[in-house]
């Protein structure tokens, strides 16, 4: 595990300077995650992130082999584009 922190630190110390230094370290804006996704969450916002994993990342996912052989099997299912892992 990592953590992340909520609001860029990059972002706001190089363009937009709107968060203190104590908002940006201050426990609030930190998220534990994986090491993962804390590097493809970037600069984005949790809430640009979800979109992104619901459409670039899931898109590629789809075409993937192992992807395709848990649809088959009924180890994924889908609802309105949002997919939900069952094992």
């Amino acid at each position: 595990m990592q953590v992340d922190h909520v609001k860029s630190v990059y972002t706001n110390l190089d363009l937009r300077e709107t968060m203190t230094e104590k908002e940006m370290y201050d426990e609030e804006n930190f998220m534990p995650t994986c090491r993962q996704c804390n590097f493809y969450k970037s600069t984005m916002t949790v809430e640009d992130f979800r979109k992104r994993l619901q459409t670039t990342m899931m898109n590629n996912l789809r075409k993937n082999f192992g992807y395709r052989l848990a649809v088959k099997y009924g180890l994924v299912e889908g609802k309105n584009k949002e997919y939900c892992f069952l094992f």
